[in-house]
């Protein structure tokens, strides 16, 4: 591990979406909050996404600044915060995803401009990291992991190893894999295993996660054993996966798969607030509870570590630090502590309390993941790359089935703050609240403008007195998109003038693709 990159036995490590669900209206929505307000605890920021272009291998950070996104910080405000943050001993690296699901780097070309693409962002923003998620990079099968023959796969290893030529030690590398797992063993989607095995001296850390294979809520370990998905014994059944002392079984294979370092593995750990991944997402308790049994040995409630913990295991990356911030930092403020305490052999905190958050007009988990199972063929795990791929994708475009009144949505933002100098003490790092943060975005139906002609006149009529305040309501129209006369049309959508018949009715609620 370089030093003079990270210093922390056990840092805090987050992934922060530079897109996230910051329109939606209801309880999944996802803060953006500007790099410069990431609370200083954060150790390792991972930012969500850089995206190769599906029809190169060229990448381009995933990102709005002002003014295309008026919220958001400016360029030049990013640039030094990344900078900042790295002067200060963070890590500030990028994940790499691909557009789509045929991207590959199959050449020695596209492996070359892949990595001066790289080269480009870092040399741009001062990063001092990279990450690759896998799940978006590879694309073939290697039936013996020791030996890669999948043109995808040797050729993003070839690409990383000389990522680690140019950079340098000391800068900061790491893989992002989701681990496929049954009785029979492990099997990483598609050639995850031969990437993993020929980086892991390569790569300082992997971001790992263990996946049902049946894209179900129950994820069944390598000796047999089956974990809810929000249960410490899930993330402990995780951490110790590719850490067993005498190798972890790959299925359809009789040779083991040799241990990683204890000290380069991380484990996801899911905060996400929206209700298509409940099923994912986990509390501080559970976390707090997790570490601890795999640090010491303790609280390890059903789950047999067989007598030994798991030294120097890193900890567990909050994916992600948006919706953590959304909490009041709950995660932040429980782990920080709770690492500083197992690096330094002190006793250990008590876990703090999970804070609360609505989740009223969502469904269920159980309905959601028996409406959204996909078929699965068993060898290949597909249930299970069709599970890893929905969760880890961050989007700020609004699914086309999602039903809201009037297509009004509501989108809080966290808004600049300069760097907290503070570090774990819970009460010395002011919590940032979204709850008085937020605009409202009126998406305007299409209707016939003879339909519904505004009437001229009406809204000068309705408050002569303050034309300035209209001034100031035209320009923030124009501002987010829209024109007047689309608001105004928009509005008499919602509330037209009614008519006796129609004045007890309630208004109907429709999808966006619905208006005519």
């Amino acid at each position: 591990m370089p030093a003079q990159v990270l210093q922390k036995q056990h840092p805090l490590a987050g992934y922060l979406a530079l897109t996230p669900n910051e329109d939606r209206e209801d309880s999944a929505f996802s803060p953006y909050v500007p790099l410069a307000s990431v609370p200083a605890d954060w150790d390792i920021i991972i930012l969500m996404w850089a995206q190769a272009d599906e029809t190169s291998p060229r990448v381009a950070l995933n990102t709005c600044f002002r003014p295309d996104c008026p919220n958001h910080e400016t360029e030049a405000a990013f640039t030094a915060a990344v900078k900042d943050r790295v002067s200060r001993g963070s890590v500030v690296q990028f994940s790499v995803q691909s557009s789509s699901d045929t991207y590959s780097i199959d050449t020695d070309a596209k492996a070359n401009t892949f990595v001066t693409s790289l080269q480009t962002i870092v040399d741009k923003y001062g990063f001092n990291g990279v990450d690759v998620d896998l799940n978006w990079m590879v694309r073939g099968d290697d039936p013996d992991f020791r030996t890669p023959s999948d043109a995808s796969s040797i050729h993003l290893i070839s690409a990383v190893t000389t990522l680690r030529d140019v950079f340098g030690p000391s800068f900061f590398l790491s893989i992002t894999t989701g681990i496929g797992s049954k009785a029979a063993g492990i099997n990483a989607f598609e050639s995850h295993l031969a990437v993993i095995y020929a980086l892991r001296d390569v790569v300082d850390v992997f971001y790992t996660e263990a996946i049902s294979n049946s894209g179900s809520n129950i994820y069944t370990d390598v000796d047999g054993s089956a974990y809810d998905l929000t249960t410490p014994e899930y993330l402990i059944a995780s951490a110790s996966l590719l850490l067993a002392s005498n190798g972890t079984p790959v299925q359809n294979s009789s040779v083991l798969f040799p241990p990683l370092k204890a000290e380069q593995v991380f484990v996801l750990a899911e905060l996400t607030h929206d209700s298509r991944n409940q099923y994912y997402r986990v509390n501080t308790s559970t976390t707090h509870d997790a570490m601890t049994c795999v640090a010491r040995g303790e609280n390890c409630h059903s789950y047999h570590l067989g007598g030994k913990a798991l030294q120097g295991f890193r900890g567990f990356v909050a994916d992600a630090i948006n919706d953590d911030e959304r909490d009041e930092g709950s995660f932040r403020k429980d782990m920080g502590p709770l690492l500083d305490a197992i690096a330094n052999n002190a006793s250990l905190p008590s876990v703090l309390p999970t804070v609360s958050t609505s989740t009223s007009g969502t469904s269920s988990s159980s309905s959601l993941h028996n409406g959204m199972t996909p078929s699965s063929t068993a060898d290949r795990n597909t249930g299970a790359v069709w599970y890893w791929r929905l969760r880890r994708r961050r989007s700020r475009v609004l699914r086309d089935s999602e039903t809201r009144p009037y297509g009004i949505s509501t989108s809080y933002i966290i808004p600049a703050a300069p760097v907290m100098a503070s570090s774990r003490d819970t009460d010395g790092v002011t919590p940032i609240s979204t709850q008085s943060k937020g605009r409202i975005v009126l998406e305007s139906p299409t209707v016939p403008p003879a339909q519904h002609d505004p009437p001229t006149g009406e809204l000068s009529q309705s408050d002569a007195g303050a034309p300035a305040r209209f001034a100031v309501l035209q320009d923030a129209i124009r501002h987010a998109g829209f024109s007047v006369e689309a608001l105004v049309t928009s509005l008499y959508r919602v509330a037209p003038e009614p008519s006796v018949a129609e004045s007890a009715e309630h208004p109907p609620t429709y999808r966006a693709s619905d208006a005519v």
